[in-house]
């Protein structure tokens, strides 16, 4: 099953990757010492926001901001984290 989705590496970022990853701050503008994140939905908003989705992922922010911090916005490493994953 791994090899069908590793193909996914040779693909850019599409869909929900342009909010969740790219234009998020909490993944982009990440500071190690702020906790902010914890705080805020998938998307980057903070979760009492009336905007907010209230989707709470902060081990998927993680592997973003891991990911993030390691390759910038080279989609590849996201792509084969979330296929091994």
């Amino acid at each position: 099953g791994l090899l069908l989705y590793l193909r996914s590496t040779q693909s850019g970022f599409c869909f929900d990757d342009h909010l969740a990853i790219v234009s998020n701050r909490d993944v982009i503008a990440w500071d190690q010492t702020s906790t902010a994140a914890l705080w805020h939905d998938f998307w980057g908003r903070d979760l009492n926001a009336e905007n907010s989705h209230k989707s709470w992922r902060p081990l998927t922010i993680l592997s973003f901001q891991l990911n993030h911090m390691a390759f910038g916005l080279e989609p590849a490493p996201y792509h084969a984290t979330n296929a091994v994953l």
